[in-house]
């Protein structure tokens, strides 16, 4: 049972100069690094399309790995929860996402 997995390739970019952290997209190396758009919701509709898009962009320099996630939402002030039990089950019993 569970979700098909599906192999879905996007290549980090090298940082000249490392992003700064502060959620903002802002950042040279956000601007050339491709989005990854194409993902399945887990709950409550397993392998559905989303109701909502997100992006993923990589970059990575000499010592570090950086990912930028852009979450959209129509009413983000009713978002309730960060991560959710099950999240922290899954991720630790069953990544959805390996990152070679």
């Amino acid at each position: 049972g569970g979700m098909p997995r599906a192999t879905f390739r996007s290549p980090a970019v090298r940082a000249e100069v490392a992003p700064v952290i502060d959620g903002r997209i802002g950042d040279g190396v956000w601007s050339v690094a491709e989005p990854i758009t194409e993902f399945l919701e887990f709950d409550p509709n397993e392998g559905k399309a989303p109701r909502f898009a997100t992006e993923v962009r990589v970059a990575y320099d000499q010592g570090n790995f950086y990912v930028f996630v852009r979450a959209f939402d129509d009413e983000p002030g009713k978002i309730r929860m960060e991560l959710a039990r099950r999240d922290v089950r899954h991720l630790a019993v069953r990544p959805n996402v390996d990152l070679v």
